[in-house]
């Protein structure tokens, strides 16, 4: 069985805030925010369970900014979900994916790696608005 890719409706975003997120990681997910995330975001479902929802943000035609938010359950279904995120970045038609993750963030890192993304800057200081630095990363299409 594999992960299935669908589109992404409210309705799957506020489940999946209702698990732990630093305020921080909150704050951007209301509103408007909401609206653009459900339209150009997918809900990734390994069966009926929700293992994560994310998307990419165009920046122009062929690159973009990568966004996720990860269930609690994507860990039981880790290889399967990992295979579909690969799957939906080929195919998603952009050139240059970029992401980004707080330098001190082990997990987050290791998934970026495992992706096929590479380490563009160790430590952008003050990168996000609220001044918190960011490690950058970058998908580059073959």
């Amino acid at each position: 069985m594999t992960t299935e890719i669908r589109d992404l409706h409210p309705s799957d975003l506020a489940h999946l805030l209702t698990y732990d997120m630093n305020e921080k990681d909150r704050s951007w997910c209301h509103g408007q925010q909401v609206e653009i995330m459900c339209r150009l975001g997918k809900a990734f479902y390994y069966k009926e369970t929700l293992l994560m929802a994310g998307g990419i943000i165009p920046y122009w035609n062929g690159r973009g900014q990568v966004w996720t938010i990860f269930s609690p359950a994507a860990k039981s279904y880790f290889v399967s979900l990992f295979r579909a995120i690969k799957r939906y970045l080929v195919e998603s038609g952009f050139n240059r994916i970029e992401a980004s993750c707080c330098p001190e963030d082990k997990r987050a890192r290791r998934r970026l790696d495992m992706l096929g993304f590479k380490l563009d800057c160790e430590r952008a200081v003050r990168f996000l608005p609220d001044g918190t630095d960011q490690s950058l990363y970058s998908w580059v299409r073959n």
